[in-house]
């Protein structure tokens, strides 16, 4: 598989001493690679790093083998286009004062796919068919819906943009677990029928080991291990990886008996 992301010894340092520290890994084509951590270890901040939302302190990001930092600001814009995020919360991430239908024609419009004087609106029902939501959400607002549809909105518009990679940060840690589900089937069939890369982000070891290809293990701002799925889940090298594995287990464990 080709190399569409890459990143070598990406760094940020902020005032309060918090820093990611010289992070290096690399995403393929038709990828989806989890990025596992406990809340607070930077998988984040190093998703906002690699979608310019932050300014990084060192360090280089390559897409497609190309230096972003080749490029002047309007050129990088359009090359960050091509990565798209959906954000843990599925109300705060949409604009409340938009319908539905403005919030999509956003993505459209910014991808560029349609102008602003076309309406989209066979576009917008298709995408919505394609996330498992009715034609008639268009004219609602987001507090009209459910959390489960928020993000599945949130979801159409980043695949709008028709990206050829979506960072998906903790988008399923607000969701009940049904919705949970759902959404992980939404995300199966997304990467069967469009062939996308994701970095996957979540605390949710099982949700990573039914969803991705390799996985990342990430602490205190560092990258401590990776490998194929198989290798993290079954054979794990690292005390802390074993440590979490075995905190899941526990977790689910504790779960099961609250319901008995």
């Amino acid at each position: 598989m080709k190399e569409i992301l890459r990143v070598e010894n990406l760094k940020k340092i902020y005032r309060s001493g918090n820093t990611i520290g010289e992070v290096s890994f690399s995403l393929h084509e038709g990828e989806f690679l989890g990025l596992i951590g406990e809340s607070g270890c930077g998988k984040s901040t190093l998703a906002r790093l690699i979608c310019g939302l932050l300014q990084k302190t060192s360090g280089t990001i390559y897409y497609r083998g190309q230096n972003l930092e080749n490029y002047s600001a309007e050129e990088k814009r359009k090359i960050l286009r091509n990565m798209q995020m959906i954000f843990q919360s599925p109300y705060s991430s949409l604009n409340p004062r938009f319908r539905i239908k403005d919030t999509l024609a956003e993505g459209f419009f910014r991808s560029q796919l349609l102008s602003k004087k076309e309406s989209g609106e066979k576009e917008m029902i298709s995408l919505l068919h394609e996330v498992g939501l009715k034609a008639d959400i268009l004219e609602n607002y987001p507090h009209q819906l459910s959390g489960g549809q928020c993000q599945r909105v949130g979801i159409a518009r980043a695949l709008a943009a028709n990206p050829e990679m979506i960072i998906a940060d903790e988008s399923l840690t607000a969701l009940d677990m049904l919705t949970q589900c759902q959404i992980v089937k939404l995300f199966e069939k997304i990467k069967k029928e469009r062939k996308l890369s994701c970095l996957f982000i979540s605390h949710d070891l099982f949700i990573v080991r039914n969803i991705c290809d390799r996985v990342l293990i990430m602490k205190e701002g560092k990258i401590i291990e990776e490998g194929k799925k198989e290798e993290i889940f079954e054979a794990p090298k690292k005390e802390y990886t074993q440590f979490l594995l075995e905190a899941s287990i526990q977790f689910l464990y504790e779960k099961d008996k609250k319901r008995i």
